[in-house]
């Protein structure tokens, strides 16, 4: 996955479905199908779909960045950090584990620790549009402006049709107090 859209998003459900159906004991079609509810109970059944998968196979870290995923949107921090560093430790090599986990720690005001898993990730999957969106916007949030522009402008350089690289870019030019590049 290099750019999310919900086309791309439904027709990687419909895989994962697939998946689960020809092979009920296939952990990581469980880890994609949880990514893939919507509406009051998408929860409880994103949190099935994460059990069973882990329960397959317990040291699959794409469903452990999920589980850790969902947990921090529950404010449950500590655990979710516990679920990212098990993810880490059964594949360091998986990018979006690096990602994800900076996210949690940006919100904890964590930001070097940040940078480094983000930075990390970046390096893993260097061709990422959300990943290099995302250091940018760690390194914005960092206040290091001329390292954040660098790295969307990297981004245009892969992927000029993704708009979010201007509008990161436009923050910076707000904080440095230059509107007209702002605008």
């Amino acid at each position: 996955q290099k750019q999310w859209t919900p086309k791309s998003w439904e027709k990687s459900c419909d895989y994962f479905r697939k998946a689960v159906a020809k092979d009920p004991n296939y952990a990581p079609a469980y880890a994609g199908v949880s990514t893939c509810f919507d509406g009051p109970d998408a929860g409880a059944k994103s949190r099935a779909a994460i059990v069973k998968a882990l329960a397959l196979d317990p040291s699959l870290a794409e469903a452990h960045t999920i589980l850790a995923f969902n947990l921090f949107g529950d404010w449950n921090f500590v655990g979710a950090e516990a679920e990212y560093k098990q993810a880490i430790a059964s594949k360091p090599s998986y990018a979006s584990v690096h990602r994800w986990y900076s996210f949690e720690l940006v919100a904890l005001g964590r930001l070097d620790e940040a940078i480094k898993e983000i930075e990390l990730a970046r390096d893993l999957d260097p061709y990422s549009a959300d990943t290099t969106e995302w250091l940018g916007q760690v390194l914005y949030h960092s206040r290091r402006y001329d390292d954040a522009l660098r790295e969307y402008r990297r981004g245009l350089e892969i992927h000029p049709d993704v708009g979010r690289f201007y509008w990161g870019m436009a923050d910076i030019y707000e904080q440095k107090k230059m509107f007209a590049e702002a605008f």
